[in-house]
Formats: structure tokens, C-alpha cells, sequence
């Protein structure tokens, strides 16, 4: 599944988040990725923060659900 926005014509900048799930060995592996491409995302990227931590916290959360627990 991908989400994409920008606000903006895509040549100029757009973010794509991106989820996958794929099976491996009897689970589930669970990829959430960034994405920001364009000609202004060198200049835009510079100011979105760190995202990392945001992600780990979805994921763990997504996981306890998944997991029941």
C-alpha cells in the first residue's frame, strides 16, 4: 500500500509512504518506508524532522495489535 501527497505537482515534490507486508518463515515481515522525491525536496526535506522514532512507535503498536497482546 502507498500513500503519496505533497500539495504540490509531483515534479516538484512528492512523499510517499509505503507499507508492505511480506511472509517469511511462518510470520509476517512488516516494512514501513519514506519516500520524498521531486526538484524542491532536497530544499523541503531539510525541514521535516526525524520521523524514525514516529515509525518504531506505529510499528510496535501495530505489532501488540496484530499480536493480540
Amino acid at each position: 500500500m502507498v500513500w503519496t501527497g505533497g500539495g504540490m505537482p509531483e515534479a516538484m515534490f512528492k512523499g510517499e509512504r509505503i507499507f508492505g507486508l511480506t511472509p517469511r518463515d511462518g510470520e509476517v515481515e512488516f516494512l514501513l518506508r519514506l519516500e520524498f522525491s521531486g526538484l524542491m525536496a532536497p530544499v523541503i526535506t531539510k525541514g521535516i524532522p526525524n520521523l524514525e522514532p514516529h515509525m518504531e512507535r506505529f510499528a510496535a503498536a501495530l505489532k501488540k495489535r496484530a499480536e493480540g497482546s
